[in-house]
Order: C-alpha cells, then sequence, then structure tokens
C-alpha cells in the first residue's frame, strides 16, 4: 500500500535519521514537525494515480504538468495544536 510504504520512507529515512524523532519513543516527539524538501514520484510514490485522477478532475485532463510534493507539516499525537500552522518554533 502508497500511503504505508510513505509513512515507513517519512520515519526512516526523514524523521529518524535527520531528526532523531523515533516512532516508539513519544518524548522525542516536538509538537510539530516541519520537512522542508521536495519529493517526486522517484522518492516513493508520491503522486499515486488517485492523486493524478484527482488533479485531472480539477485541473482539465493534460492541463497541469508534474510536480514534487514537500514541506510536509507533521503532527504527533496527543499534542496540542495552535496557529500559526508552520513548524515548531518559526512564524
Amino acid at each position: 500500500d502508497v500511503a504505508e510504504k510513505y509513512r515507513r520512507f517519512l520515519w526512516k529515512d526523514k524523521l529518524q535519521q535527520k531528526y532523531r524523532i523515533s516512532p516508539s519513543n513519544p518524548s522525542t516527539w516536538p509538537e510539530r514537525q516541519g520537512i522542508p524538501e521536495i519529493y517526486k514520484d522517484d522518492d516513493a510514490e508520491v503522486i499515486t494515480p488517485r492523486l493524478r485522477r484527482a488533479i485531472d478532475q480539477l485541473c482539465g485532463k493534460n492541463r497541469w504538468k508534474e510536480f514534487g510534493l514537500g514541506w510536509w507539516v507533521i503532527n504527533f499525537p496527543g499534542k496540542h495544536y495552535e496557529e500559526p500552522w508552520g513548524p515548531a518554533g518559526r512564524v
């Protein structure tokens, strides 16, 4: 399943290695964590066929260009969230 594959990619390759945030240790979880990187299909099948169909419905078939997705803001369970909705410590 693509969502599970990408969840593992974000935890293992980004949150654990780069930010030292562990999925099994909630004490390492910040209020939220931003990942200011762009990912394209090569990284983990980010733009799924379902997402492509949705974009086609919104923009029209063949009326948009391939793009990357990024600047992920990840919220952690059990944390209180207030605006601004940027990474913790940034406005």
